[in-house]
């Protein structure tokens, strides 16, 4: 008998399988009184650390605040994780170094990104997707040279002619060329003059604004070169100077098959200290935006930055005070202990090592096992999975295996306790190097069935590829070259269709 993951009801089996259309994942239906009382594991998992944040606060805590914070929480995060990125002070920065140290080695997932970001952070990058679902799909292609930017991209679809085009934008032009259209490029220059058919129509006004609009785009700052961000962060090192933490007695966990001492620091987390860290975000988020000058902020970005604001402090005024103490070993995480005022429960996550501090973590509550993430390395191959506990029960959600040797990888999701395979299954090839990383032969597949196929590339690097064909100025052309040009369109068309 083999049950529902979200109900934990029985699912029938006797159905045919020529009734179900293809591609359609079946579900169906079971008398309720048959389901097992602990059927639905990862609800009831996750419920207990729900109920020991909201029962301990008065309000609600941070996390469930933040995550329904809206485009505020895009802000803090952002903001968040440049801060991490050095500017803590001691003791906060053993801390955060801690952290940083254990994560730098985080299994073939954590690769992955790690050379996304590398090659991506490199500003001059080639981001490549593409997608196809039953013998129809889509190819993308980012470039990005460090000055022009170019977006390639091709469709493939059912009763349709195969779709290709090429936009790129340069130092003073804004190019496209689609071939079904004809051997034309068109371009608009948006630092010259422009007084054709096309803005007689729309107005000056539309003109100024796409050309402010284009400029910006083009001459992009980075991040860090921004003033706004440079200040928050400034203004963030002066906030965790008020941050109360303090040295504890060492205790003793299991790292790497050893009982070992660990040093301690406690980190108190209040209402006011995240009240004063949302204002400086919300503060620094709006600067940023107006170094942008978006002419549209202008009369809104008062209200924007109050309604960001008040949005996450309603959700954190009055919440219970928060102990954080982290422990750590050979300058690496040990233990985090979360503790709520006025509960004798804790959330404990314990980093246990193996071939890397990382590669096994056991997540307790109320000294329960809940969650326990397990890895293992032999050689080149690598294993881990994700497992939830409730009491004596558990269950796999997910499992993933990679050989660094020749890049064959599967990531396995199980949709309930009692499956013997996993529900959905995503395999393919993934190769990583100093260049970034590329997977290919991607097959992600649910329940026996394929649904997509899919490969995807980051790398250092990119060409430009120069448009070839008849230049056409949209921006000066006048009606009869309007005219002109739709019909040569039309022709084109009509040799297709």
């Amino acid at each position: 008998m083999k049950y529902d993951p979200m109900t934990g009801e029985p699912i029938q089996e006797e159905t045919p399988v020529n009734e179900t259309p293809e591609n359609e994942i079946q579900v169906n239906e079971a008398p309720v009184n048959e389901a097992p009382a602990n059927g639905n594991l990862v609800n009831q998992v996750f419920d207990k650390v729900k109920t020991f944040v909201s029962n301990a606060a008065t309000k609600q805590w941070f996390l469930p605040a933040a995550i329904g914070g809206g485009v505020g929480v895009v802000a803090i995060i952002a903001a968040t994780a440049l801060f991490l990125s050095g500017a803590f002070m001691t003791p906060i920065q053993k801390v955060a170094t801690a952290a940083g140290n254990t994560f730098a080695e985080a299994g073939v997932l954590g690769d992955v990104l790690e050379a996304t970001m590398k090659a991506v952070s490199n500003n001059k990058s080639t981001t490549r997707f593409m997608m196809q679902v039953q013998g129809q799909g889509m190819e993308l292609e980012m470039r990005n040279s460090g000055k022009d930017v170019q977006i390639w991209g091709k469709g493939d679809f059912d009763g349709m002619p195969e779709l290709e085009g090429t936009l790129t934008l340069n130092n003073k032009e804004l190019q496209a060329y689609v071939p079904v259209l004809g051997d034309y490029v068109f371009f608009y220059n948006y630092k010259g003059e422009n007084d054709g058919f096309i803005f007689d129509e729309v107005g000056d006004e539309v003109a100024e604004e796409l050309n402010k609009m284009l400029e910006q785009i083009y001459s992009r700052k980075q991040d860090m070169d921004s003033e706004a961000l440079k200040q928050m962060i400034k203004d963030l090192n002066e906030w965790v100077k008020d941050i109360d933490i303090e040295e504890v007695d060492k205790d003793e966990f299991e790292i790497d098959g050893k009982d070992v001492n660990c040093a301690g620091y406690e980190i108190t987390i209040d209402d006011k200290m995240l009240l004063e860290y949302v204002e400086i975000i919300c503060d620094g988020y709006i600067e940023y935006l107006e170094e942008l000058d978006i002419d549209e902020l202008d009369d809104i970005k008062d209200e924007l930055r109050d309604s960001m604001y008040e949005e996450i402090a309603d959700e954190i005024e009055g919440m219970a005070e928060v102990t954080l103490t982290v422990y750590m070993h050979a300058n690496k995480l040990a233990a985090i202990i979360v503790e709520v005022e006025d509960s004798d429960e804790k959330l404990e996550i314990l980093f246990e090592g193996g071939d890397y501090r990382a590669q096994n973590i056991t997540v307790k509550f109320d000294k329960q096992k809940v969650l326990q993430f397990k890895g293992e390395r032999d050689g080149k191959e690598e294993y881990a999975e994700l497992i939830a506990y409730n009491g004596d029960q558990k269950m796999t959600l997910l499992e993933y295996e990679y050989d660094k040797k020749d890049g064959d990888f599967g990531l396995y999701i199980f949709g309930s306790m009692y499956d013997e395979s996993p529900s959905v299954i995503f395999e393919g090839n993934i190769v990583l190097n100093n260049n970034g990383v590329e997977i290919t032969d991607g097959e992600l597949s649910s329940n026996g069935t394929t649904v997509m196929e899919l490969e995807f590339s980051c790398t250092k690097g990119a060409t430009i590829e120069k448009l070839e064909g008849e230049r056409f100025d949209v921006g000066n052309a006048d009606e009869d070259d309007w005219k002109d040009i739709v019909e040569d369109i039309q022709d084109a068309l009509r040799g297709i269709y």
